[in-house]
């Protein structure tokens, strides 16, 4: 609702690390992942906050 520009610049980074095993003879995964988001950082309207965030990830797959 407001005049400012829409368009916008950021970065992220992230990792992860997955570990693989067997339990009641069913293959399954464990997969933690970290993610870093900067949205907005590098270029952006004045006047607007810029927000960072850190999203965590955890994951149990299981082979069908």
């Amino acid at each position: 609702t407001d005049e400012l520009s829409r368009l916008g610049l950021g970065y992220s980074l992230g990792g992860g690390t997955a570990y693989s095993f067997t339990l009641f003879n069913t293959c399954m995964m464990l997969d933690l992942n970290l993610l870093y988001a900067s949205p907005n950082s590098i270029l952006s309207a004045d006047g607007r906050t810029n927000m960072n965030y850190i999203n965590v990830g955890l994951a149990l797959s299981v082979a069908l």
